[in-house]
């Protein structure tokens, strides 16, 4: 009570009051002691100033709190003594008039009342406490949260005047199922909720609540795709976050936290070890008549890549930009080579690509910087050693690669720079320095895939591909989705080059028009 806004106000009001001074022609007498001796100054005033509203206010609020300090003085002024007893008050913490609860707790009851429509969830989510059914999660933007009428913590005795078990579930759909005025009987636990938060996440997997069986509610939970942006609202749970999906109002939905979808999906991959262990991302499915062993400079970890987990991203929503590279990422036959070669092609000013180096001897008729640099062994091991290189590879014993230099070279010349790279460099190059866009060219079905071999063999007879390799190349890209997809900005399937390539122009297009979601680490 002596903390309430109300109580300190009018101190407030008395301390101005006892500390004013008083104008020549008004009354003498002014108090400065008692509130009693307040009122009557006050009755004094208005002896002169019948129609001063304010003073009518004050002396109706300093009417209301004279009550609160009587009792104050009667309770300071009055003597306990060692054989006496205070009556014994109900335990409130009794549940359905069970008395014998071993938890007392003489606290107060409080009444809520809420008006709820058919099929208007309440927004909150109960759980049982010491045989009793208490308030463990308020969703953000629900009718309780909006309304602050419950708290986390609050015990919930009776719904309209009929007591309840200590059974959350029951109460639960019990609540679902009311409509019109509810009266809610409760033991306020007084803790307020913790502010909502800014954080948005790119989720990098699909989630539907109706199929998970770990949920507390069903009906509470947020359904969303790989690739939504979501924004979290509350993550006082670890397991179970608030959130919801960027730009939407209304309530929040539950939603997997990092820590449980990390347990969840490490025990699935660990069951699905036996099947995965035999595939590689280091190049094992690459075309045999290459035989080219292909080692890269992300430390080798293709390993650990097939078991890495990628559940969540936080992301920052940034004005237009311009980015730094463009990566092409697909499996071997989709187009990759023909559209980066059609870019620079198209618009030589914007776009540029990379020369490789190789440890090879210059060949009669070859020129240094001309297709190639070409460089010593020794040198190339050097520099690999020191991770100067972002891929690597050996073919017929020669030493080929992308020199990181390389790629900085052509984004200080201002042009865009375009890589068909191995998926495990993605770990390099997604960094504030090289601020990629990714793109996934994805293989179309088999028929399509045939028919667009054919046409190209046509015009370039040493590009033709068997069956065989076209259907590895559709597993390959559907390997490469799977494991890689958390890298990806955009997916564009290849069913045709000029559209592939249009959709793929649009795309690069619009990054200086409209505003990207892109790692926060990027610029925070």
């Amino acid at each position: 009570m002596l903390q309430s806004k109300l109580t300190i106000a009018l101190g407030s009001i008395y301390h101005t009051l006892s500390n004013a001074t008083v104008p020549p022609n008004s009354t003498q007498y002014f108090a400065k002691n008692t509130l009693e001796d307040t009122l009557d100054y006050l009755d004094e005033r208005l002896d002169v100033e019948e129609d001063n509203a304010n003073i009518l206010e004050l002396v109706g609020l300093l009417e209301t709190f004279e009550d609160f300090i009587d009792l104050h003085d009667e309770i300071i002024s009055r003597t306990y003594y060692e054989n006496e007893t205070l009556p014994e008050m109900k335990d409130v913490r009794s549940v359905g008039g069970n008395d014998n609860t071993s938890n007392t707790n003489h606290s107060i009851y409080r009444m809520v009342g809420l008006h709820k429509n058919k099929g208007e969830p309440l927004g909150i989510t109960l759980k049982k406490e010491d045989d009793r059914v208490v308030v463990h999660r308020i969703l953000a933007g629900g009718m309780i949260d909006r309304q602050r009428l419950l708290h986390i913590g609050d015990v919930i005795i009776s719904i309209n005047n009929q007591d309840v078990q200590p059974k959350p579930e029951l109460i639960q759909h019990m609540l679902k199922d009311e409509e019109g005025d509810i009266h809610l009987k409760i033991i306020p636990s007084y803790r307020e909720q913790a502010p909502a938060c800014q954080v948005f996440v790119k989720a990098h997997f699909n989630y539907d609540p109706k199929s998970d069986n770990l949920i507390p509610c069903k009906e509470a939970g947020l359904k969303f795709n790989e690739g939504d942006i979501l924004q979290i609202v509350n993550q006082d749970d670890p397991n179970w976050w608030q959130a919801k999906m960027e730009g939407g109002e209304g309530q929040a939905g539950l939603i997997p936290g990092l820590i449980l979808q990390e347990q969840r999906m490490a025990s699935k991959n660990n069951t699905n070890n036996d099947k995965t262990s035999s595939i590689g991302c280091g190049g094992t499915n690459r075309r045999k008549k290459k035989n080219k062993k292909m080692n890269y400079s992300a430390n080798k970890n293709s390993d650990f890549d097939q078991h890495e987990l990628n559940l969540y991203e936080e992301v920052a929503k940034m004005p237009p930009f311009d980015r730094k590279t463009l990566v092409l990422i697909g499996a071997q036959g989709v187009g990759r080579r023909s559209l980066i070669s059609k870019l620079v092609l198209n618009e030589p000013d914007k776009f540029g690509n990379t020369m490789p180096h190789t440890s090879r001897p210059i060949r009669a008729g070859e020129k240094d910087g001309c297709g190639y640099w070409f460089t010593t062994r020794e040198k190339m091991d050097e520099d690999i050693a020191n991770h100067k290189y972002l891929e690597y590879g050996e073919y017929e014993k020669h030493l080929y690669g992308t020199k990181l230099d390389s790629i900085r070279q052509v984004m200080r010349s201002g042009k865009m720079c375009l890589l068909d790279v191995n998926p495990q460099s993605l770990k390099v190059l997604k960094t504030s320095e090289f601020v990629p866009y990714i793109v996934f060219i994805e293989a179309p079905p088999f028929e399509t895939l045939v028919q667009m071999h054919k046409e190209s063999a046509r015009d370039n007879p040493n590009k033709a591909f068997s069956e065989n390799d076209l259907k590895k190349s559709i597993e390959e890209s559907k390997r490469l989705k799977r494991q890689y997809s958390h890298y990806f900005d955009v997916i564009i399937q290849n069913n045709n080059m000029d559209e592939t390539y249009s959709k793929l122009y649009e795309c690069i297009s619009k990054l200086s028009t409209s505003p990207q979601w892109v790692p926060v680490n990027w610029f925070y």
